[in-house]
């Protein structure tokens, strides 16, 4: 028994995955599909799900860090007389929907081994966009995604894929101030123009 669940490979990310890291990718669906906005306008697509809740959006707890703390700052939530439910609903009301390709955090710290992950993840990633979640728009919020942004243009023809420059927009780098303030201003051009 104890050998058949070290081979369970998550289905969020395609990890090796034990009983409590497949109850908190439940939990964080539970969490998540409370604010899925009803028509998406715009994903928001990370490479991994943050390690830490707080850096989760959708969590309950009431930090808002890391990951957290830039989709506030993209929807200009930071309204201090705003309870975190109240900024998340407002996420949700603007049709604004944060994803990731792993749902899951990434065990790997080798970046070519965090490629071949997500790479192998992506056509998953790619179906879920494409049938249920289907957005208008996509911008890709992590450098580890720059490798995948023509394939991911190619195979969503019906959705606006929003780059910087042809690459992502880094939120998981020390330049993220200059990332968020580049996709607000993208978004804006994006929204107005639809």
């Amino acid at each position: 028994m104890n050998q058949a669940s070290e081979t369970l490979l998550c289905d969020g990310c395609g990890q090796r995955a034990s009983s409590e890291h497949v109850a908190k990718r439940l939990k964080r669906l539970e969490w998540t599909t409370r604010f899925r906005p009803v028509h998406i306008q715009t994903v928001l697509l990370g490479a991994t799900a943050p390690e830490r809740d707080s850096e989760f959006f959708y969590s309950p707890i009431e930090a808002f860090e890391g990951e957290a703390s830039r989709y506030v700052e993209i929807a200009a939530l930071e309204n201090a007389e705003l309870s975190k439910e109240q900024r998340q609903q407002m996420f949700q009301r603007a049709g604004l929907f944060g994803m990731h390709v792993l749902e899951c955090p990434a065990k790997e710290s080798d970046t070519a081994a965090l490629s071949g992950l997500l790479a192998t993840r992506l056509p998953y990633a790619i179906t879920r966009l494409r049938r249920s979640v289907r957005p208008k728009r996509l911008a890709l919020v992590s450098s580890h995604l720059d490798p995948f942004v023509k394939r991911l243009i190619e195979e969503l023809p019906d959705c606006n894929v929003i780059t910087n420059g042809g690459r992502a927009f880094s939120f998981d780098k020390g330049e993220s101030t200059a990332a968020v303030a580049a996709l607000r201003q993208a978004l804006s051009v994006a929204t107005g123009a639809a």
